[in-house]
């Protein structure tokens, strides 16, 4: 498993201790939301980095923004 997911999915377990990446995890319903939503938010904020201060213009800006909403509202993740 790819370390960032596996770290976004202790995230979503509210997980304290330490485990090697080849643990298995079994995640509850809940939490396998909180994952999604925990991945839909880590696609949003790598987009606001990318254009917020690479790029620096209004325009662009808007576009990620729009990028942001669109993912938001497609995975249902709500602010």
């Amino acid at each position: 498993m790819n370390e960032k997911i596996f770290k976004l999915a202790l995230k979503a377990m509210d997980f304290q201790g330490a485990v090697d990446i080849d643990t298995e995890l079994k995640l509850t319903n809940s939490e396998l939301e909180k994952f999604a939503e925990l991945i839909v938010r880590e696609c949003c904020n790598k987009i606001e980095r990318k254009y917020k201060y690479a790029l620096g213009e209004k325009t662009q800006w808007a576009m990620s923004q729009d990028v942001q909403d669109l993912l938001k509202e497609h995975f249902g993740v709500e602010e």
